[in-house]
């Protein structure tokens, strides 16, 4: 399948063997832990921050990458972070390992409640892009609800995009270097699990075959 003929945002996995209760768990973890700012021009303030599970660093704010957003002083060995550690945590970090493909950096990133991140794309990491062959971005679902919804567009000149709520529970592919945004009508904070997976056969035919049953 051709980059052109690839979806840019696909449920690829709908089902996880987490329960709604350690989802529950996770989230309210998370959401008791001070995140980092992540650093872009297309929110404000401390509305989109983030943690690293699995990065460069030891520690849960480490969330760059070596080379981009001037990042230079980044370590270049990629770890857990202490966050591994927590038991509230544990069925997600099982998820990440038992993936069918190796990661990168595994963060969890939070939109605030009644707050927007403005269409964008994630062309700033070259290595980014099924096209590349090098690393795809899936995300996971950990906090969110019906009045979150996600819009991804094929170009920058599409209008319309396409949009969805993307269901807890669930695991998507995104095209992160199409154009999206995320607007948070909910009073409730979002959190993802936003996981870089190094793309390899496997993974590419669960990408591709839209009748490939896939379970966790």
């Amino acid at each position: 399948m051709s980059k052109e003929e690839m979806p840019i945002l696909k449920e690829i996995l709908k089902k996880i063997h987490i329960s709604k209760d350690q989802f529950k768990k996770a989230g309210e973890v998370i959401g008791r832990i001070n995140m980092l700012k992540v650093k872009t021009r297309y929110t404000k303030g401390g509305d989109w921050t983030a943690l690293s599970l699995f990065g460069y660093g030891k520690k849960p704010t480490d969330i760059l990458k070596p080379g981009v957003l001037k990042s230079s002083k980044v370590s270049s060995d990629l770890v857990w972070t202490s966050l591994a550690d927590l038991k509230e945590l544990k069925p997600l970090v099982d998820f990440v390992t038992d993936l069918p493909c190796a990661v990168e950096r595994v963060r969890f990133m939070k939109l605030r409640a009644n707050k927007i991140i403005g269409r964008h794309t994630d062309k700033i990491d070259k290595e980014l892009g099924y096209g590349l062959g090098k690393i795809v971005r899936l995300h996971l679902p950990i906090v969110s609800n019906a009045k979150v919804v996600f819009s991804v567009f094929k170009s920058t000149r599409d209008k319309e995009g396409i949009t969805d709520s993307l269901k807890v529970g669930s695991l998507y592919y995104l095209d992160a270097t199409k154009p999206h945004a995320v607007s948070n009508f909910s009073d409730q904070d979002r959190i993802h699990l936003v996981i870089d997976c190094y793309l390899n056969e496997e993974l590419k035919g669960i990408l591709e075959n839209n009748d490939r049953a896939w379970q966790s």
